[in-house]
Parts: structure tokens; C-alpha cells; sequence
């Protein structure tokens, strides 16, 4: 869950879906509301997780890393639900 105080996020209990913008070069571009996201999620849907390893290395995230990308399996896409 997200910060109540700042947040419109609705009940815990509900699945949700986060889309969230990653900094191309720079880590230390990343938004505060993006490491908010991320550190609060089960799972991150990434098309590459050899590049946003790195970036999770560096937030320290502790969710697994999913590749999800046009060439996903259903299988894979279904681990999602």
C-alpha cells in the first residue's frame, strides 16, 4: 500500500496495476512516487530484467523481477492474476 495521506489507491485487498516510467540514463532521475510504486508491489513486469535488475539492485527492491515483453508466453502473462 501506498502512502494513505498522498494516495487515491483504493482497498489493499484489490488487485491494481501500476504502469510506471523508468529513468532511461540516470537512476537518480527516478520520481519519488516511482520508488514509492515499486518498493510497495508484489511483482515487477519488466520487457528486460537484466537492465531493471539494476535499478532494483539500486532501490533495493525485494519484489521478484517478471519479463514481460510482446514475445511473453500466455503462461507467463498469466502469473500476473
Amino acid at each position: 500500500m501506498i502512502n494513505k495521506e498522498n494516495s487515491d489507491i483504493v482497498s489493499a485487498d484489490m488487485p491494481i496495476l501500476f504502469v510506471v516510467a523508468t529513468p532511461l540514463g540516470n537512476l537518480k532521475d527516478i520520481t519519488v512516487r516511482v520508488k514509492e510504486v515499486l518498493a510497495s508491489v508484489d511483482i515487477i513486469a519488466c520487457e528486460d530484467t537484466r537492465h531493471s535488475a539494476i535499478l532494483a539492485k539500486e532501490l533495493g527492491l525485494k519484489a521478484p523481477l517478471v519479463s514481460y515483453h510482446q514475445y511473453s508466453g500466455e503462461k507467463n502473462i498469466r502469473s500476473f492474476a
